[in-house]
């Protein structure tokens, strides 16, 4: 592993435990509250007082700036107009063609969260599963996954959602079957070094035919963000699940529209 490949994992992990809904606002103000009684001890008065002034001014002026640059410098990942997604069909059976999804769930179970959790070693077991997907993409259909998703309605713990993209059950089923799946099953179910962590998951799969995307001025994501396994007669490549949407047909902002 190249050095900024290091750097980009270390990275991801400080985030992981540093994220901003690791602690509750009040917290975050108290916590902000100590340091400005801090600066105003150590620092000049002055200079104490006008940090945050000056920091305030700053994103006040980067925000109006910014809203003159919008889809150009900011919010560029945005795919202007209306998007879907398309499904390759299957090399084996058309039955089988179509899209597992497969929802991954954690909740701290502790007043201090990620922290108590051991955070660090589980969010280093938890991206070896990843990057063992992501080097076996054609062999289990692994297609994506989405970044981590927190559930603003959990007043006590601390709830997280991934939703993850398959080509076919059997693919997963193997995946559960792999090294980095396994060392973290063991450390959370044999060894119980996380106490304080629940885990859930749900899977559905949809045939071809039976699914419907529709991404209108919206970035890449689920689905979109995905990278398609399709067969061809070098051997299997990836492509881009999202291809623009035809007017007038059968989608769900269609038929609210009463178009078809």
């Amino acid at each position: 592993m190249s050095f900024s490949e290091h750097l980009s994992r270390a990275n991801r992990q400080i985030k992981y435990i540093l994220i901003s809904n690791t602690f509750r606002v009040s917290t975050w103000l108290a916590l902000g509250s100590i340091l400005q009684l801090l600066s105003l001890l150590s620092l000049p008065r002055k200079l104490s007082i006008l940090a945050p002034i000056l920091l305030v001014f700053h994103r006040i002026a980067k925000a109006i700036s910014n809203s003159r640059h919008i889809y150009t410098s900011v919010f560029s990942d945005v795919r202007r107009g209306r998007w879907t997604t398309w499904l390759p069909p299957s090399k084996s059976d058309e039955d089988e063609s179509g899209v597992v999804m497969f929802v991954l769930g954690a909740r701290v179970n502790h007043p201090q969260g990620r922290r108590a959790a051991n955070a660090l070693e589980l969010g280093k077991l938890y991206n070896a599963m990843w990057e063992e997907a992501e080097a076996n993409r054609f062999r289990w259909g692994y297609l994506g996954r989405t970044q981590m998703l927190t559930s603003c309605g959990d007043e006590e713990g601390f709830t997280f959602v991934w939703l993850t993209y398959w080509r076919d059950i059997k693919g997963l089923h193997e995946f559960a079957k792999c090294t980095a799946h396994r060392a973290g099953q063991k450390a959370y179910v044999d060894d119980k070094k996380f106490p304080y962590m629940g885990i859930m998951h749900e899977l559905y799969f949809a045939r071809k035919g039976s699914t419907e995307t529709l991404y209108h001025n919206f970035p890449p994501f689920g689905m979109g963000q995905t990278k398609l396994i399709v067969d061809e007669g070098a051997g299997p490549i990836l492509k881009d699940p999202l291809v623009p949407d035809q007017q007038g047909g059968s989608t769900m902002y269609e038929r609210m529209r009463g178009t078809s």
